[in-house]
């Protein structure tokens, strides 16, 4: 189970459907392909990490906002210099504001990079450099930095090749250490970058639904009028949905938590299974 939940998290499934989404998608969540026509998810599905807009194109607004036309007042950039407003002339528009930030989400400290150096003794890594100009060891990194090829298949495959490079043994085993290391380095930076944005969407459901739990207190105490039990009704809808799919978008970002830790050992195996070799 913790696999399947895992897999779907990073490989992408189709956000939830539910009274909330059918007055606007979920802050950080795509709408589910095929409009409000279209089938049903499955139940238990999760939102993807790749499903995280970044960030709105001028006159879009975000998730339930209505949208604003481009030159509106709400959305005018600065005017060049010398220039009216109204006079026709290009205005320059200001950088979308970044995202703020949010917490590190895992439990699990989060490392930046993998250090070199807490793994590899052998000879001095600038042996390694410039390994992208070697498909011989481009393409053998590949497997080993794929948790698809298994610790045993990873022995023979680095045995086979250091047999193979004869004299130069040593300076292709630090070439293919490097190369693995890159690139299981580069793999691991996408997935914390995709474990933030999936917190920053988290951080917007949040406060989607402190403004639901706010209008279900405010209909509660106007419960008497007309119309405003019906509010009510929607409101505790809506914040019920919100809050099953935070508790599983949760869950699932648990599961994630534990692969950049995976890549570290993965490193550090297959680092030591290199050096066995000089």
């Amino acid at each position: 189970m913790r696999f399947s939940f895992a897999a779907a998290f990073l490989l992408g499934v189709a956000p939830l459907a539910g009274p909330a989404l059918a007055q606007g998608p979920v802050p950080g969540m795509l709408p589910q392909q095929g409009g409000a026509g279209g089938p049903p998810p499955a139940a238990g599905a999760v939102p993807s990490l790749q499903q995280q807009p970044n960030s709105l194109s001028p006159g879009e607004g975000s998730a339930g906002e209505p949208q604003r036309a481009p030159g509106s007042k709400a959305e005018q950039g600065t005017v060049l210099p010398g220039a009216s407003p109204d006079s026709g002339t290009t205005t320059v528009y200001a950088p979308a504001q970044a995202e703020k930030d949010v917490p590190w989400p895992c439990a699990q400290a989060k490392v930046a990079k993998i250090s070199a150096g807490t793994i590899w003794s052998g000879p001095s890594l600038d042996a390694g450099k410039g390994w992208e100009d070697d498909n011989e060891v481009a393409e053998l990194a590949q497997q080993l930095a794929s948790r698809r090829t298994t610790l045993d298949e990873a022995n023979e495959l680095i045995a086979a090749f250091a047999k193979k490079a004869g004299a130069d043994k040593d300076k292709k085993l630090t070439e293919l250490f490097v190369a693995t290391l890159d690139i299981i380095n580069g793999n691991r930076d996408q997935i914390l970058d995709g474990i933030m944005r999936y917190a920053r969407g988290q951080e917007r459901l949040a406060e989607r639904m402190r403004a639901e739990s706010d209008k279900i207190s405010e209909a509660q105490e106007n419960a008497t009028a007309t119309g405003l039990g019906v509010a009510r009704d929607q409101a505790n809808t809506d914040f019920a949905w919100d809050r099953r799919i935070f508790k599983e978008r949760k869950q699932a970002l648990s599961y994630v938590c534990e692969t950049p830790s995976l890549l570290e050992r993965r490193a550090y195996e297959i680092g030591k299974r290199i050096q066995a070799q000089i």
